[in-house]
């Protein structure tokens, strides 16, 4: 069962921070996981909760070791002695926290403030391809306007989709959620979807990844048998020499970059010539680096000396298809040519 009252007590506290007295009541079981996330803020409490009447009782130092709690309401609850510990505010270690939820997520931790938003920052990138970086924003809000006006400033700011966390569903207006639908955005409450392990540590639960599975066929596009230019879903780590491309046919190659492969058109890999569809000279010129083991020199066949443009074009062709960062080709001083950083062969 996960542990909910860890979450939902983070949306109970405004500003993330009381006593520790309060933080137990709101968490209960759930109250040593969360204080590994807590820490002492310098400030002392003018008010500590009374579990009698519910209400905050005003906190009055007449000494160091004379402390109370005064009932200021009907019930007239009888004083609390209080420690100076016990009225020290804890508030919420939000970076702890951040960190804690990405590595649970399996992304790429990467925090940073977002200008304008309280309580609310970027903890990571979800990067699930070469090329594609999605910002993962955790907001910890009490009130659904808060919310709303955290997302509103996310749609209006953010290029493309991101991801938003957090601690549950149930401040989220539906005004907020049909904004987010419409930026092909992923909201994620945190309840729903942080499991707690031995040793109180985060891990994410097996539908997390059919989550991300939907998020990635919404925002990113998809490699399909159109003959367009389409996408190479290249790993994030992935670099030119996990590549391989090998010739099918005159018109077909056959890519794998480490586990991903596929079979592709030279349309397909964006090249073809926009008025005839017919291939164009960078896929001439890739042909040409494969028949001659992946370099390109004047003993070449296909030696020209428009080779030059043409490997350029050829490299932005491929960074485009790969979303790969980086030139493709290096130039080689011995054989006074250029040599591909990744294996291109011809038809077998």
């Amino acid at each position: 069962m996960l542990r909910k009252r860890l979450w939902h007590a983070l949306e109970s506290v405004p500003g993330l921070a009381t006593v520790d007295a309060e933080w137990k009541a709101l968490a209960g079981p759930d109250h040593d996981i969360l204080r590994s996330f807590l820490r002492p803020n310098g400030s002392l409490a003018a008010s500590y909760p009374c579990a009698r009447c519910g209400c905050a009782h005003e906190v009055i130092t007449h000494g160091e070791n004379d402390i109370v709690a005064v009932c200021r309401c009907e019930a007239q609850c009888p004083n609390i002695t209080l420690t100076k510990p016990e009225i020290v505010l804890y508030e919420v270690n939000r970076s702890a926290l951040g960190k804690a939820v990405a590595a649970a997520l399996q992304i790429s931790a990467d925090q940073a403030p977002i200008d304008g938003l309280h309580q609310t920052a970027r903890i990571g990138l979800y990067s699930p391809f070469a090329g594609y970086r999605f910002p993962v924003v955790l907001t910890l809000q009490c009130e659904p306007e808060d919310v709303k006006m955290v997302v509103e400033q996310l749609v209006a700011t953010t290029d493309g989709a991101f991801i938003l966390l957090a601690p549950s569903t149930q401040l989220i207006p539906a005004a907020a959620e049909d904004l987010l639908k419409r930026k092909n955005a992923m909201f994620l409450p945190l309840a729903d979807v942080i499991d707690v392990v031995d040793g109180g540590s985060f891990k994410a639960v097996p539908r997390c990844e059919d989550l991300f599975a939907e998020f990635r066929s919404r925002s990113v596009p998809q490699a399909d048998a159109a003959p367009s230019m389409v996408f190479f879903p290249t790993l994030a780590d992935a670099e030119w020499k996990n590549v391989t491309i090998r010739f099918v046919d005159g018109h077909t190659v056959s890519v794998k970059v480490k586990d991903q492969t596929g079979t592709f058109h030279y349309s397909q890999m964006g090249m073809a010539d926009g008025r005839s569809s017919k291939p164009t000279k960078q896929w001439d010129l890739l042909r040409v680096f494969a028949e001659s083991n992946g370099t390109l020199t004047w003993g070449s066949s296909g030696a020209d000396r428009r080779n030059q443009k043409r490997r350029e074009n050829l490299a932005d062709d491929l960074r485009a298809f790969f979303r790969l960062d980086g030139d493709p080709f290096e130039y080689v001083e011995d054989v006074k040519g250029w040599r591909a950083r990744f294996t291109v062969m011809p038809e077998s």
